[in-house]
């Protein structure tokens, strides 16, 4: 249903309103086709609700989920869906649909929306709803003084994600972080020049890769990833997710 919200949690009570949906007679059609967007914002509740319906569908029903990070879903939801990669849109597209909704945004702030949403509009409008860029820059420039990490800068941080009403800053933060490391093992990787939208953010990725190998990385990120996904599932505290994530990356950092 639709509540108002740009983004937020689907709760189980949503999720069982879609087998009371597929339930019912199509009156227009002999098919009956359920959107769920975004999946990733299923809490645990409502991914095992949806689990039932995705294990015994009614006949003549496609359920189609959209999916931003597909690997935090359920890996019993994963195996009964058929994967479908959408590529991102072209960014005269991007910015046309952003423009459209935001006529009077800057040049710059675009091209920084533009990187950090992968050009997907909604996302796009998410960070700027959440200011997300001044957040990303609040998280890049701790990340950078690593592995002499500016725990006081963390701690203010920290304050400010886990305060009343800032689920979905906390959330996006987490992403972003991902996403950054993300970034820098693939382009590393692959040899790909990334973009530096902090200064001194090349630097980083340079000293990182100098201290330890790409397999360490991507054994960091998989633990921020798993950590970030246990404060969404189990309720941790949002505070003491923060600054675990940033001691992790200040001890892999040191040489």
């Amino acid at each position: 249903p639709r509540t108002g919200r740009s983004r937020g949690e689907i709760t189980v009570d949503e999720a069982r309103g879609l087998g009371r949906f597929l339930s019912l007679t199509p009156a227009d059609s002999s098919w009956r086709i359920a959107i769920v967007d975004a999946a990733d914002e299923m809490n645990r509740h409502a991914a095992n609700a949806i689990l039932k319906s995705l294990e015994e569908p009614p006949k003549r029903t496609i359920l189609v989920l959209i999916s931003h990070a597909p690997n935090r879903l359920l890996p019993t939801i994963r195996s009964r869906c058929r994967r479908i990669n959408l590529r991102a849109l072209s960014r005269e597209n991007f910015e046309s649909i952003v423009k459209n909704v935001h006529p009077a945004i800057k040049d710059s702030d675009m091209d920084v929306l533009g990187q950090l949403s992968k050009y997907s509009p909604g996302q796009a409008f998410l960070i700027k709803e959440l200011a997300g860029v001044q957040l990303y820059e609040k998280l890049i420039k701790i990340l950078i003084s690593a592995p002499a990490i500016d725990f006081e800068s963390v701690h203010a941080l920290s304050d400010e994600l886990a305060s009343p009403g800032s689920e979905l800053r906390f959330k996006l933060a987490m992403e972003l972080l991902l996403d950054w490391f993300s970034s820098f093992i693939t382009s590393t990787a692959q040899e790909i020049a990334l973009p530096e939208l902090i200064e001194g953010e090349q630097a980083t990725r340079e000293r990182f890769i100098t201290v330890r190998g790409l397999d360490h990385w991507a054994g960091l990120w998989e633990n921020i990833r798993r950590l970030s996904l246990r404060a969404e599932q189990v309720h941790l505290d949002r505070k003491q997710v923060v600054l675990s994530t940033y001691t992790a990356i200040g001890d892999l950092a040191k040489a």
